[in-house]
Order: structure tokens, then C-alpha cells, then sequence
């Protein structure tokens, strides 16, 4: 396997790319690369010189956004077609593996109690899609805590920068309007134009203007 280091502004995403990824989940993918870093590389076709992204397109976005300006990714040299083949079928479920729901109950009731994170990347969502109770007693991968004894307290509304939150047919992103990341996001959401106005801190402005 070689690997080699690129400027990730320099990398080239592939025009046919059949893969989307909603907000919600561009959320949760910036928070992930925020708590556990870049673990997961980018795949690079550099045949005749391009430098065409087969897999990561969704990671360079949120890499981007986390101020990252290169990463080390994986270098294949693939022909047109063969480089066709090779996005799909590493975004493919077919070939990807089933979750074991016993095995990943266990570990997510875990994870709940010990890993102050769990919110933080998704992983509630997860068990929600996949209609896993963690707040069953059952639930927790083993023995039960003297911790899980204690009264709950009320839990309080805490919203973090990152975070999206839906109001009606309205959407609120909450973070810093100088973060390239809240940039990005805007722009998916919004057909800008360079002298389309926008209200930041009270004060309207252009949309170049807020670009810089």
C-alpha cells in the first residue's frame, strides 16, 4: 500500500461520486474526525497525473472544516474505469459486514455510561436507527454499576458548537459564523451569490464580504 501526504484543497472529488450525505450526518462525521481524529484515509487515484478522490469525499469536506490542510491518503494509480469500480465497491454494504445487534447492544449500553462522548459522535442516533433500548436494564454489556443506582438528575439542555438543530421547517446551526466548517455548511444549504445579503451579528452584510 503507498502512501503519500496532498494539500486536500488540491484533491480532486469524482464527478460521478453516487454517494450523498445529509447535514445531520456532516455534523456528526466533523464531530468524529474532532474526537478521534484522522483515522479512517483517504483513497487517491493518480493516474495520469489527476488526483481524483475514490473514497472520502464526505471526510475531506469535514477535515476542511476542522482546519486540516493535508492528510495522508492512499495512492492507487487505477484506470477510468477500474476507478469507477473501486468507489462503489467501497461504499458498498454488500461487502461491508452486518452489526452482530446482540454483540452491539452490549457495547453501546457501555459506552453510554463510561464514554462522554457517546452523544458527542452520533452514537445515540445510531442505537435509535437500529431500535436499540439503552435505557433498558438489560442493557449496559454486563454487570450492573453501583453508579446506576444513584437518582437521576434532570438532565438540562446543552447545545455545543456543531450542533444542528431542527425548528419546523427552519434549521439552526450553532458555532462560530468565522469557522470554514459553518462556511461549508451554509453553502450547501444556500444558493449564494457574491452580493447575495446575509445578517451576521446584527449586522448585514454580503455574502463575499462574510467570506472573508
Amino acid at each position: 500500500m503507498k502512501i503519500k501526504k496532498f494539500r486536500l484543497n488540491d484533491l480532486t472529488p469524482a464527478e460521478y461520486n453516487p454517494r450523498v450525505i445529509t447535514l445531520e450526518a456532516l455534523v456528526g462525521l466533523q464531530k468524529s474526525i474532532k474526537e478521534f481524529g484522522y483515522i479512517q484515509p483517504i483513497v487517491v487515484n493518480i493516474h495520469e497525473g489527476a488526483k481524483t478522490i475514490i473514497a472520502g469525499h464526505q471526510r475531506v469536506k469535514a477535515m476542511i472544516a476542522q482546519k486540516f490542510s493535508e492528510a495522508d491518503c492512499v495512492v492507487v494509480d487505477f484506470d477510468p474505469l477500474k476507478e469507477k469500480a473501486a468507489n462503489i465497491a467501497m461504499n458498498s454494504e454488500t461487502i461491508s459486514g452486518d452489526w452482530d445487534f446482540e454483540g452491539l447492544e452490549s457495547l453501546l449500553g457501555e459506552l453510554k455510561i463510561d464514554f462522554s462522548g457517546f452523544e458527542e459522535v452520533n452514537l445515540d442516533e445510531l442505537a435509535d436507527s437500529l431500535d436499540i433500548d439503552l435505557e433498558s436494564d438489560e442493557t449496559g454489556g454486563g454487570e450492573k454499576k453501583e453508579a446506576d443506582s444513584v437518582p437521576e438528575i434532570e438532565k438540562q439542555l446543552v447545545i455545543r458548537s456543531g450542533d444542528l438543530i431542527e425548528l419546523g421547517s427552519h434549521k439552526v446551526l450553532c458555532g462560530d459564523y468565522t469557522d470554514g466548517y459553518c462556511q461549508i455548511i451554509i453553502q450547501q444549504w444556500c444558493d449564494f451569490t457574491g452580493n447575495d445579503k446575509i445578517v451576521v451579528n446584527g449586522k448585514e452584510v454580503s455574502w463575499n464580504e462574510y467570506k472573508e
